[in-house]
């Protein structure tokens, strides 16, 4: 990454660009070094459920973070239009989307919970409706879920029965708040040409856009291999007060930023996630699927450390999952 960022560096002849690169490869580094010093952590003689409860108590804190502000109404917006979504003071509705759906499913799962990790469970929940983003929604209806589907099989169909009723009886009421609080979600459902554009919220234009772009650079095969680094990536040139801009893909950006050699690397660990979690069970398993599709498709996860920090506890789950089984149901 040094090298990429350094041969754009005297190509441009301008140190905005190189400095750029240098912070977003810092992220990539903090991913690494995360993940290596959790796993010497656990190895050392800490148990996982130990650093699992310190997550989720962070978890709980970046909720209350979300709610409060909300409350006193200095949260920003999770969208530019300025509408319900609320994200708090905190720069990205959708890296925290999945950050507190991670959360929060892990969180009902507990086996034994006391009357605190139930008020826990329903403000991590209550996050998730305020932020109001795809991501928030869908992890609020996955949580729910979940929670029913690890019940016993009389309480799923008491639950299940008591969810329909609820919603038959209160069909207007519901639709009304749902229409109000995912206002900009239903408006980009209705608007979009297909449910594919809808999940990729416009994605795709800016990535044909982009390869537009990608070859009309005069070095663009020099690029395909080696990327043009994080500020360049897919830009033909540079002009001056030019600013900076992702596609929000992590799949495309590594691509840009970093080449064919970047997106091997980044499919390799793909691969290794998932060989790692096809047979830890369904709950895991979906977690990690969602995870790699969130990143790939609707970026928010490799250049962001909340998410980050949520994937690391779910690889390291993966290598410890029985003594994580003591006391959550996955």
């Amino acid at each position: 990454m040094l090298f990429v960022e350094s041969t754009c560096f005297f190509y441009i002849n301008n140190p905005l660009p190189f400095i750029s690169g240098l912070n977003y490869a810092t992220k990539i580094v903090f991913l690494l070094l995360l993940y290596f010093f959790v796993k010497i952590v656990i190895e050392s003689g800490t148990p996982i459920l130990k650093i699992l409860h310190v997550f989720l108590f962070a978890a709980f804190l970046y909720a209350l973070g979300i709610i409060i502000p909300a409350i006193l109404g200095i949260g920003v917006s999770s969208y530019t239009e300025g509408t319900f979504g609320q994200k708090g003071l905190y720069a990205s509705g959708n890296a925290l989307g999945i950050f507190m759906g991670i959360a929060s499913v892990l969180c009902v799962l507990k086996k034994k919970k006391t009357f605190i990790d139930i008020c826990k469970s329903l403000i991590l929940l209550l996050s998730l409706l305020l932020l109001a983003t795809k991501t928030a929604l869908l992890f609020f209806i996955v949580t729910v879920l979940f929670f029913i589907s690890t019940r016993k099989i009389y309480n799923k169909i008491l639950l299940l029965c008591l969810f329909a009723g609820s919603i038959f009886y209160f069909w207007d009421y519901l639709t009304e708040a749902f229409l109000a609080v995912f206002d900009v979600v239903v408006f980009r459902y209705e608007i979009s040409d297909s449910p594919l554009a809808f999940m990729l919220s416009s994605r795709d234009n800016y990535v044909i856009d982009a390869f537009t772009e990608f070859y009309n650079s005069s070095l663009w095969v020099l690029k395909l291999m080696i990327g043009g680094g994080v500020f360049m990536s897919y830009r033909a040139g540079y002009f001056e007060d030019m600013s900076f801009k992702q596609l929000e893909m992590d799949f495309f950006d590594v691509f840009f930023m970093y080449g064919l050699i970047g997106i091997f690397c980044y499919i390799g660990i793909i691969f290794w996630c998932i060989r790692k979690s096809y047979n830890k069970g369904w709950v895991l398993f979906s977690l990690v699927m969602f995870f790699i599709l969130h990143s790939a498709l609707a970026g928010h996860i490799l250049f962001d450390g909340v998410p980050m920090t949520a994937g690391v506890i779910l690889v390291n789950i993966l290598d410890r999952r029985k003594e994580v089984q003591a006391e959550f149901k996955i």
